[in-house]
Protein backbone atom coordinates (compact mmCIF):
# COMPACT_ATOMS: atom_id res chain seq x y z
CA UNK A 1 0.00 0.00 0.00
CA UNK A 2 0.91 3.89 -0.27
CA UNK A 3 1.33 3.47 3.80
CA UNK A 4 4.02 1.28 3.31
CA UNK A 5 6.02 2.79 0.80
CA UNK A 6 6.11 6.32 2.46
CA UNK A 7 5.85 5.72 6.51
CA UNK A 8 9.28 5.68 6.68
CA UNK A 9 9.61 9.48 4.83
CA UNK A 10 6.46 10.50 6.59
CA UNK A 11 7.42 9.71 10.38
CA UNK A 12 11.16 12.30 8.90
CA UNK A 13 9.31 14.98 7.28
CA UNK A 14 6.66 15.32 10.10
CA UNK A 15 9.59 14.98 12.96
CA UNK A 16 11.50 17.58 11.24
CA UNK A 17 8.47 19.88 11.18
CA UNK A 18 7.77 18.71 14.72
CA UNK A 19 11.11 20.11 15.79
CA UNK A 20 10.99 23.14 14.22
CA UNK A 21 7.69 24.44 15.64
CA UNK A 22 8.70 23.03 18.85
CA UNK A 23 11.79 25.09 18.28
CA UNK A 24 10.29 28.58 17.06
CA UNK A 25 8.18 28.51 19.94
CA UNK A 26 10.82 27.53 22.31
CA UNK A 27 13.31 29.17 20.98
CA UNK A 28 12.62 31.86 23.72
CA UNK A 29 14.33 29.86 26.67
CA UNK A 30 17.36 29.13 24.63
CA UNK A 31 18.44 33.16 25.10
CA UNK A 32 18.85 33.44 21.45
CA UNK A 33 18.97 37.16 20.95
CA UNK A 34 18.35 36.93 17.21
CA UNK A 35 14.82 34.68 18.03
CA UNK A 36 12.48 37.20 19.91
CA UNK A 37 9.75 35.67 21.57
CA UNK A 38 6.72 34.14 19.30
CA UNK A 39 3.19 36.15 20.35
CA UNK A 40 0.70 33.69 19.01
CA UNK A 41 -0.81 31.08 19.66
CA UNK A 42 0.48 27.15 18.89
CA UNK A 43 -2.43 26.83 15.93
CA UNK A 44 -2.32 30.44 14.98
CA UNK A 45 -1.43 31.76 12.06
CA UNK A 46 2.23 33.54 12.59
CA UNK A 47 2.79 37.35 12.57
CA UNK A 48 4.52 37.79 9.54
CA UNK A 49 6.19 41.17 11.10
CA UNK A 50 7.93 38.61 12.85
CA UNK A 51 11.85 38.17 12.00
CA UNK A 52 11.72 34.53 12.16
CA UNK A 53 8.40 34.44 9.32
CA UNK A 54 9.49 37.10 6.93
CA UNK A 55 13.28 35.83 6.63
CA UNK A 56 11.03 32.34 5.48
CA UNK A 57 8.60 34.10 2.94
CA UNK A 58 10.98 33.89 0.28
CA UNK A 59 11.43 29.96 1.20
CA UNK A 60 7.62 29.75 0.84
CA UNK A 61 7.60 31.60 -2.29
CA UNK A 62 10.16 29.45 -4.07
CA UNK A 63 8.82 26.32 -2.77
CA UNK A 64 4.97 27.46 -4.03
CA UNK A 65 6.63 27.73 -7.58
CA UNK A 66 8.31 24.40 -7.11
CA UNK A 67 5.14 22.58 -5.70
CA UNK A 68 3.57 23.52 -9.52
CA UNK A 69 6.89 21.97 -11.60
CA UNK A 70 6.92 18.98 -9.43
CA UNK A 71 3.00 18.31 -9.65
CA UNK A 72 2.90 18.90 -13.33
CA UNK A 73 6.05 16.62 -13.82
CA UNK A 74 5.20 13.57 -11.61
CA UNK A 75 1.81 13.40 -13.42
CA UNK A 76 3.20 13.25 -16.53
CA UNK A 77 5.55 11.02 -15.34
CA UNK A 78 2.88 8.60 -14.20
CA UNK A 79 1.32 8.88 -16.90
CA UNK A 80 4.24 7.68 -19.04
CA UNK A 81 4.81 5.11 -16.89
CA UNK A 82 1.85 3.52 -17.15
CA UNK A 83 1.63 3.93 -21.05
CA UNK A 84 4.67 1.19 -20.43
CA UNK A 85 3.26 -0.82 -18.33
CA UNK A 86 0.11 -0.68 -20.62
CA UNK A 87 2.06 -1.70 -23.83
CA UNK A 88 4.14 -4.50 -21.50
CA UNK A 89 0.54 -6.02 -21.02
CA UNK A 90 -0.84 -5.55 -24.45
CA UNK A 91 2.05 -7.48 -25.84
CA UNK A 92 1.83 -10.33 -23.56
CA UNK A 93 -2.20 -10.41 -24.29
CA UNK A 94 -1.03 -10.52 -28.08
CA UNK A 95 1.64 -13.17 -27.85
CA UNK A 96 -1.39 -15.46 -26.33
CA UNK A 97 -3.33 -14.29 -29.29
CA UNK A 98 -0.92 -15.05 -31.68
CA UNK A 99 0.21 -18.94 -30.01
CA UNK A 100 -3.92 -19.40 -30.17
CA UNK A 101 -4.41 -18.40 -34.02
CA UNK A 102 -1.44 -21.30 -34.76
CA UNK A 103 -3.27 -23.80 -33.04
CA UNK A 104 -6.23 -22.67 -34.93
CA UNK A 105 -5.07 -22.69 -37.91
CA UNK A 106 -3.69 -26.14 -37.87
CA UNK A 107 -6.59 -27.80 -36.16
CA UNK A 108 -8.90 -26.55 -39.07
CA UNK A 109 -6.52 -27.49 -42.35
CA UNK A 110 -4.94 -30.55 -40.94
CA UNK A 111 -6.30 -34.23 -42.46
CA UNK A 112 -9.04 -36.18 -41.23
CA UNK A 113 -10.72 -39.88 -41.73
CA UNK A 114 -13.33 -40.64 -42.72
CA UNK A 115 -15.29 -40.42 -39.65
CA UNK A 116 -14.44 -36.70 -39.85
CA UNK A 117 -11.58 -37.78 -36.67
CA UNK A 118 -7.96 -36.39 -36.98
CA UNK A 119 -5.45 -38.88 -39.02
CA UNK A 120 -2.59 -40.10 -36.59
CA UNK A 121 -0.29 -38.00 -38.75
CA UNK A 122 -2.36 -35.03 -38.06
CA UNK A 123 -3.03 -35.67 -34.44
CA UNK A 124 1.05 -35.92 -34.10
CA UNK A 125 1.86 -32.35 -35.66
CA UNK A 126 -1.17 -30.95 -33.60
CA UNK A 127 0.17 -32.70 -30.29
CA UNK A 128 3.67 -31.58 -30.48
CA UNK A 129 2.20 -28.14 -31.84
CA UNK A 130 0.86 -27.38 -28.27
CA UNK A 131 4.20 -28.87 -26.79
CA UNK A 132 6.23 -26.86 -28.39
CA UNK A 133 4.00 -23.92 -27.73
CA UNK A 134 3.92 -24.51 -24.42
CA UNK A 135 7.56 -24.58 -24.43
CA UNK A 136 8.15 -21.21 -26.40
CA UNK A 137 5.26 -19.35 -24.15
CA UNK A 138 7.31 -20.41 -20.75
CA UNK A 139 10.86 -20.08 -22.16
CA UNK A 140 10.18 -16.17 -23.27
CA UNK A 141 9.10 -15.63 -19.92
CA UNK A 142 11.44 -17.00 -18.52
CA UNK A 143 14.16 -14.71 -20.03
CA UNK A 144 11.96 -11.44 -19.31
CA UNK A 145 10.96 -12.12 -15.20
CA UNK A 146 13.89 -13.02 -13.19
CA UNK A 147 11.15 -14.73 -10.83
CA UNK A 148 11.25 -17.95 -13.30
CA UNK A 149 15.08 -17.27 -13.61
CA UNK A 150 15.99 -21.10 -12.37
CA UNK A 151 14.49 -22.60 -15.49
CA UNK A 152 17.24 -20.89 -17.72
CA UNK A 153 19.70 -23.00 -15.68
CA UNK A 154 20.59 -26.90 -16.37
CA UNK A 155 18.68 -28.24 -13.60
CA UNK A 156 15.29 -26.26 -15.22
CA UNK A 157 16.02 -27.19 -18.29
CA UNK A 158 15.95 -31.22 -17.54
CA UNK A 159 13.05 -30.75 -15.15
CA UNK A 160 11.53 -29.12 -18.72
CA UNK A 161 11.98 -32.76 -19.84
CA UNK A 162 11.20 -34.55 -17.31
CA UNK A 163 7.85 -32.83 -17.08
CA UNK A 164 7.39 -33.92 -21.04
CA UNK A 165 7.46 -29.96 -21.95
CA UNK A 166 10.36 -30.83 -24.45
CA UNK A 167 11.97 -34.30 -25.38
CA UNK A 168 16.12 -35.50 -24.94
CA UNK A 169 16.47 -34.85 -28.76
CA UNK A 170 14.95 -31.26 -28.38
CA UNK A 171 16.70 -30.73 -25.21
CA UNK A 172 19.85 -31.70 -27.27
CA UNK A 173 18.96 -29.35 -29.97
CA UNK A 174 18.20 -25.84 -27.58
CA UNK A 175 21.12 -26.58 -25.47
CA UNK A 176 23.65 -27.06 -28.38
CA UNK A 177 21.78 -24.24 -30.81
CA UNK A 178 24.59 -21.53 -29.08
CA UNK A 179 21.32 -19.30 -28.24
CA UNK A 180 21.39 -16.96 -25.43
CA UNK A 181 19.05 -18.19 -22.38
CA UNK A 182 16.91 -15.37 -23.35
CA UNK A 183 16.13 -16.01 -26.62
CA UNK A 184 15.65 -19.22 -26.54
CA UNK A 185 11.84 -19.02 -27.75
CA UNK A 186 13.02 -17.97 -31.06
CA UNK A 187 14.82 -21.69 -31.69
CA UNK A 188 11.27 -23.52 -30.81
CA UNK A 189 9.87 -20.56 -33.39
CA UNK A 190 12.08 -21.96 -35.79
CA UNK A 191 10.46 -25.57 -34.54
CA UNK A 192 7.00 -24.74 -35.00
CA UNK A 193 7.41 -23.41 -38.48
CA UNK A 194 9.78 -26.11 -39.79
CA UNK A 195 6.91 -28.85 -38.27
CA UNK A 196 4.55 -26.75 -40.33
CA UNK A 197 6.22 -26.98 -43.89
CA UNK A 198 7.51 -30.68 -42.96
CA UNK A 199 3.59 -31.51 -42.51
CA UNK A 200 2.78 -30.04 -46.11
CA UNK A 201 5.13 -31.70 -47.49
CA UNK A 202 4.35 -34.91 -46.29
CA UNK A 203 0.06 -34.25 -47.59
CA UNK A 204 -0.70 -33.83 -43.62
CA UNK A 205 -1.86 -30.54 -44.16
CA UNK A 206 -3.83 -28.71 -46.69
CA UNK A 207 -2.24 -25.44 -47.13
CA UNK A 208 -2.79 -23.18 -49.84
CA UNK A 209 -0.77 -20.45 -51.18
CA UNK A 210 -2.98 -17.80 -49.22
CA UNK A 211 -3.51 -19.52 -46.28
CA UNK A 212 0.21 -20.67 -46.09
CA UNK A 213 1.00 -16.87 -46.06
CA UNK A 214 -1.43 -15.81 -43.46
CA UNK A 215 0.44 -18.44 -41.18
CA UNK A 216 3.93 -17.57 -41.90
CA UNK A 217 2.65 -13.74 -41.42
CA UNK A 218 1.29 -15.09 -38.02
CA UNK A 219 4.64 -16.52 -37.03
CA UNK A 220 6.83 -13.51 -37.90
CA UNK A 221 4.05 -11.41 -36.23
CA UNK A 222 4.62 -13.36 -33.04
CA UNK A 223 8.75 -13.08 -33.25
CA UNK A 224 7.87 -9.47 -33.33
CA UNK A 225 5.63 -9.39 -30.60
CA UNK A 226 8.21 -11.14 -28.47
CA UNK A 227 11.18 -9.30 -29.33
CA UNK A 228 9.40 -5.97 -28.84
CA UNK A 229 8.61 -6.78 -24.48
CA UNK A 230 12.61 -6.28 -24.15
CA UNK A 231 13.23 -3.64 -26.80
CA UNK A 232 10.39 -1.83 -24.99
CA UNK A 233 11.58 -2.12 -21.32
CA UNK A 234 15.57 -0.77 -22.78
CA UNK A 235 13.68 2.18 -23.74
CA UNK A 236 11.44 2.54 -21.14
CA UNK A 237 12.65 6.19 -19.56
CA UNK A 238 16.13 7.52 -19.61
CA UNK A 239 17.52 7.38 -16.04
CA UNK A 240 18.55 11.28 -15.89
CA UNK A 241 14.50 11.46 -15.76
CA UNK A 242 13.82 9.37 -13.09
CA UNK A 243 16.71 10.83 -11.06
CA UNK A 244 15.53 14.21 -12.20
CA UNK A 245 11.84 13.69 -10.82
CA UNK A 246 13.74 11.58 -7.50
CA UNK A 247 15.25 14.56 -6.61
CA UNK A 248 12.25 17.26 -7.13
CA UNK A 249 9.84 15.29 -5.08
CA UNK A 250 12.39 14.65 -2.15
CA UNK A 251 13.48 18.01 -2.03
CA UNK A 252 9.75 18.98 -2.19
CA UNK A 253 8.63 17.45 0.89
CA UNK A 254 11.60 17.81 3.01
CA UNK A 255 11.11 21.57 2.78
CA UNK A 256 7.68 21.74 2.78
CA UNK A 257 7.26 21.79 7.15
CA UNK A 258 9.77 24.93 6.99
CA UNK A 259 8.44 26.57 3.91
CA UNK A 260 4.92 26.01 4.44
CA UNK A 261 4.89 27.78 8.71
CA UNK A 262 4.88 31.45 7.73
CA UNK A 263 1.30 30.36 6.14
CA UNK A 264 0.04 27.61 7.97
CA UNK A 265 2.13 28.13 11.50
CA UNK A 266 1.81 24.40 13.41
CA UNK A 267 -0.54 23.03 10.99
CA UNK A 268 3.07 22.53 8.66
CA UNK A 269 3.59 19.25 10.55
CA UNK A 270 0.48 17.01 9.78
CA UNK A 271 0.57 19.16 6.05
CA UNK A 272 3.82 17.60 4.87
CA UNK A 273 2.52 14.25 5.88
CA UNK A 274 -0.37 14.27 3.21
CA UNK A 275 2.62 15.72 0.92
CA UNK A 276 4.87 13.10 1.42
CA UNK A 277 1.62 10.81 1.20
CA UNK A 278 0.93 12.08 -2.34
CA UNK A 279 3.76 12.96 -3.78
CA UNK A 280 6.12 9.67 -2.93
CA UNK A 281 3.35 7.89 -3.44
CA UNK A 282 3.08 9.06 -6.58
CA UNK A 283 6.43 8.60 -7.35
CA UNK A 284 7.00 5.56 -6.15
CA UNK A 285 3.55 4.38 -8.02
CA UNK A 286 5.23 5.58 -11.20
CA UNK A 287 8.23 3.48 -10.63
CA UNK A 288 6.21 0.62 -9.71
CA UNK A 289 4.89 0.71 -13.42
CA UNK A 290 7.97 1.25 -15.09
CA UNK A 291 8.48 -2.56 -13.64
CA UNK A 292 5.92 -4.40 -14.96
CA UNK A 293 7.69 -7.81 -14.06
CA UNK A 294 8.40 -6.92 -10.18
CA UNK A 295 12.51 -7.18 -11.11
CA UNK A 296 13.32 -4.23 -9.33
CA UNK A 297 11.17 -4.29 -6.69
CA UNK A 298 12.23 -7.75 -6.21
CA UNK A 299 15.95 -7.37 -6.30
CA UNK A 300 15.38 -3.81 -3.59
CA UNK A 301 12.74 -3.75 -0.97
CA UNK A 302 10.16 -6.52 0.35
CA UNK A 303 7.17 -3.68 -0.10
CA UNK A 304 5.97 -2.91 -3.55
CA UNK A 305 2.64 -1.74 -5.28
CA UNK A 306 2.28 -5.59 -6.92
CA UNK A 307 1.24 -3.90 -9.92
CA UNK A 308 3.33 -6.20 -11.87
CA UNK A 309 2.19 -8.54 -14.35
CA UNK A 310 1.93 -11.98 -13.35
CA UNK A 311 3.55 -13.95 -15.92
CA UNK A 312 2.93 -17.35 -14.57
CA UNK A 313 -0.95 -16.63 -14.88
CA UNK A 314 0.12 -15.73 -18.95
CA UNK A 315 2.21 -19.05 -18.60
CA UNK A 316 -1.01 -21.18 -17.35
CA UNK A 317 -3.54 -19.39 -19.60
CA UNK A 318 -1.52 -20.51 -22.78
CA UNK A 319 -1.07 -24.10 -20.67
CA UNK A 320 -4.59 -24.35 -20.65
CA UNK A 321 -5.18 -23.29 -24.41
CA UNK A 322 -2.31 -25.04 -26.25
CA UNK A 323 -4.96 -28.03 -26.90
CA UNK A 324 -8.03 -25.83 -26.70
CA UNK A 325 -8.85 -25.60 -30.48
CA UNK A 326 -7.78 -28.91 -31.89
CA UNK A 327 -10.16 -30.24 -28.90
CA UNK A 328 -12.63 -28.57 -29.55
CA UNK A 329 -12.72 -29.36 -33.31
CA UNK A 330 -11.76 -33.14 -32.86
CA UNK A 331 -14.98 -34.39 -34.07
CA UNK A 332 -16.55 -32.40 -36.60
CA UNK A 333 -20.62 -32.65 -37.15
CA UNK A 334 -20.36 -33.05 -40.84
CA UNK A 335 -18.55 -35.43 -43.73
CA UNK A 336 -15.20 -34.62 -44.65
CA UNK A 337 -13.30 -35.34 -48.08
CA UNK A 338 -10.17 -37.96 -46.59
CA UNK A 339 -9.02 -39.45 -49.00
CA UNK A 340 -6.64 -38.17 -52.15
CA UNK A 341 -8.87 -39.69 -54.32
CA UNK A 342 -11.57 -37.85 -53.43
CA UNK A 343 -9.65 -34.78 -52.99
CA UNK A 344 -8.83 -35.08 -56.58
CA UNK A 345 -12.34 -35.80 -57.53
CA UNK A 346 -13.49 -32.81 -55.70
CA UNK A 347 -11.09 -30.66 -57.08
CA UNK A 348 -12.34 -31.36 -60.50
CA UNK A 349 -15.86 -31.32 -59.74
CA UNK A 350 -15.26 -27.11 -58.22
CA UNK A 351 -13.04 -26.74 -61.36
CA UNK A 352 -15.66 -27.78 -64.01
CA UNK A 353 -18.06 -25.94 -62.10
CA UNK A 354 -16.36 -23.00 -62.32
CA UNK A 355 -15.33 -22.96 -66.41
CA UNK A 356 -18.90 -23.70 -66.52
CA UNK A 357 -19.94 -20.81 -64.68
CA UNK A 358 -17.36 -18.44 -66.08
CA UNK A 359 -18.82 -19.88 -69.90
CA UNK A 360 -22.54 -18.98 -68.88
CA UNK A 361 -21.48 -15.64 -67.61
Amino acid sequence: TVLEQTWQFLAGCMTLGTAFVAFVHLGTQLNLKWLPPCNWPLLATPLATHPLVAALLPLNAVWSMQVTLTTFIVTFFLSKAYDYWRISYKLGRSIQGRLQDINLMLATHLFRDATGEFTPESRSVLEDTARHIRLLHALFWVGIDDSLSLIRTDRGLRRLVERGLMSEREHYSLTTSGVPHTARHNVVIGWILARTVDARAREVLEFGAGTESVFVNNILMLRAKCNSVPDEAVARMPLAYVHLVQLLVDSLVVVAPIALYPQVGSLCVPLSGLLVIFFRGLLNLSKALLDPFGNAFRRQSKFSYKQTILTDALISEVNAASTRWWRGAERLPFDTVYTETERQRYKEVTLVSHAAATASS
